[in-house]
């Protein structure tokens, strides 16, 4: 008998989702050279996603912040006859709030989540469509970061697991 995803465990219907200014899993988009993060753009965190979708979380880390960064995380749907559609699932920004450094004195600060700004837990915002994007929008704010990693899970929906319809 085959294995479908819901006779599977919790922890193995999820995805993690990785990105960094610095590339890495997903690359750095959008990002000036060096992997800084400036202020007021979009972060194009993952997607196409090829199965539909619950986020669950969402953490980031900023290194060499100035200030403190806050990041807003949507969902872009594009959506046929017309450009596309954003769904905002944060309540609120993300705050990264400046932390001590890592690396000893005179290096980079260290910026550590202050709220996660999703919404609650069974919020029908938070549920994806195959096709989704999922991105990050940081504030328009005298704020910046020279590193940012950023990570999401998501839960698969599907009880029978395809990537793309296939």
């Amino acid at each position: 008998m085959a294995i479908v995803n819901r006779d599977l465990d919790s922890s193995q219907q999820r995805d993690v989702i990785y990105w960094s200014s610095q590339g890495g899993q997903y690359g750095s988009t959008f990002v000036i050279a060096g992997g800084q993060v400036p202020v007021g753009i979009t972060l194009y965190l993952a997607g196409p996603m090829p199965y539909p979708y619950l986020v669950q979380s969402a953490n980031a880390i900023a290194y060499g912040t100035s200030g403190a960064p806050q990041l807003s995380f949507s969902i872009l749907r594009p959506i046929v006859g017309q450009l596309s559609t954003l769904v905002a699932i944060s309540i609120s920004n993300m705050v990264i709030c400046a932390g001590q450094s890592f690396l000893g004195f005179g290096a980079s600060a260290v910026g550590f989540i202050g709220y996660s700004g999703l919404a609650a837990a069974g919020s029908t915002l938070l549920l994806g469509q195959r096709g989704d994007m999922l991105i990050a929008t940081t504030a328009v704010a005298n704020t910046a970061c020279t590193t940012l990693n950023i990570n999401m899970v998501v839960q698969k929906l599907q009880d029978i697991i395809s990537m793309d319809g296939v």
